[in-house]
């Protein structure tokens, strides 16, 4: 009875792993994706996860997520809105985020001018271990120099210039962030040690027969 007991246990939290997005290795890792409306953070997820770039892209309404992998490294990558109304929704969203990737509009000076709005809500909503990295999208339609005159408060803050659209720099910024967070890995593990045990020592039933 023991025996069945921790078998169901085992087989019910792999089967919730697997419908959550996780790997029985372990879950994966959060990475919340924070900005103004219009930036292009949807874009960036879409072009990360699916390769592609929409063409006809509304407004995040809440959150939505998608699941990445690099090198094995499984990573839930949060879209998030920008707009005001739903600061509230998204800071429930952050406080267990291992990431946080707050992105600008190369094309949009406003959201240059409210990012230390944007890091402030982190410091205020986001694990104090958590990792920040700017990010400069829509880098295909300024000139290079932009961010060597907008950027300069930025101080030791990672920073990213992409291009969702074209794919520049998509794929190096998600290859950081997968090496930033891998030294944590065994945290986020599940123990399942404890049941795989059970099952090598349980004796096998004898044939009645």
């Amino acid at each position: 009875m023991k025996f069945l007991k921790k078998l169901l246990v085992f087989v019910g939290a792999s089967l919730c792993s697997v419908c959550a997005g996780f790997s029985v290795s372990g879950a994966p890792f959060k990475v919340v994706l924070l900005g103004d409306t219009c930036v292009g953070k949807t874009c960036i997820m879409n072009r990360a996860v699916h390769g592609n770039f929409p063409t006809e892209v509304l407004a995040t309404i809440g959150t939505d997520f998608s699941i990445l992998t690099i090198n094995g490294v499984k990573l839930q990558v949060w879209d998030t809105a920008g707009m005001e109304r739903f600061r509230s929704i998204v800071s429930t969203y952050t406080r267990d985020a291992d990431v946080a990737v707050v992105v600008f509009g190369c094309d949009k000076l406003d959201s240059v001018k409210n990012l230390p709005c944007w890091l402030r809500f982190v410091t205020e909503h986001c694990p104090p271990n958590c990792h920040v990295v700017v990010v400069g999208n829509k880098f295909d339609l300024i000139n290079r120099d932009y961010d060597n005159d907008n950027l300069k408060d930025l101080q030791d803050t990672e920073y990213f210039a992409v291009s969702a659209k074209t794919g520049e720099g998509i794929q190096e910024l998600f290859t950081r962030i997968v090496n930033e967070v891998s030294d944590s890995i065994p945290a986020h593990g599940h123990d399942f040690s404890e049941f795989e045990e059970e099952l090598e020592e349980e004796p096998k039933p004898k044939c009645s027969c």
